[in-house]
């Protein structure tokens, strides 16, 4: 197992390199992201970067450990390879590379945003469910109301 641990410690922090990378390489155009979007901004370049990798392995051998997994990343995708990655070093006998508070605050903005836009969206839930749904038509339903 401590073979297969170094490999995901060295795979995971690969994976946060290239998403750091490809967040300098992009810096410029999140410049230019109104500021109140651009948190989602950042987290949507990383997002698209995993997504270029495969995982799959990775998800896999933290899994075998009971470690976070990947598939939930969108919310907070750098976050969620921090904290892979803590889960990581802890097995390892290591100190945690990136603080608790760093992770968790990073997950409780996501959080907030992706209510906050929520709201701004779909309005309020009800106190009966706490679904909203949205619909969304073809521009022809805006003109021809048959």
């Amino acid at each position: 197992m401590d073979a297969r641990l170094q490999e995901l410690i060295t795979e995971v922090d690969g994976l946060i390199d290239c998403l750091k990378e490809v967040e300098e390489q992009v810096a410029p155009a999140i410049e230019r992201v109104a500021e109140n979007h651009r948190h989602g901004a950042v987290n949507l370049v990383h997002y698209a970067e995993l997504r270029q990798h495969d995982v799959r392995a990775v998800q896999g051998g933290l899994a075998s450990i009971g470690a976070t997994r990947l598939s939930t990343a969108e919310p907070a995708v750098l976050a969620r390879l921090h904290a892979a990655r803590n889960v990581l070093s802890a097995y390892n006998g290591e100190q945690l590379k990136y603080t608790g508070s760093e992770v968790r605050d990073a997950f409780a903005t996501a959080d907030d945003i992706l209510e906050d836009h929520a709201l701004q969206l779909l309005g309020y839930s009800s106190e009966e469910t706490h679904s909203r749904i949205m619909v969304t038509l073809p521009t022809e339903a805006g003109e021809d109301l048959d």
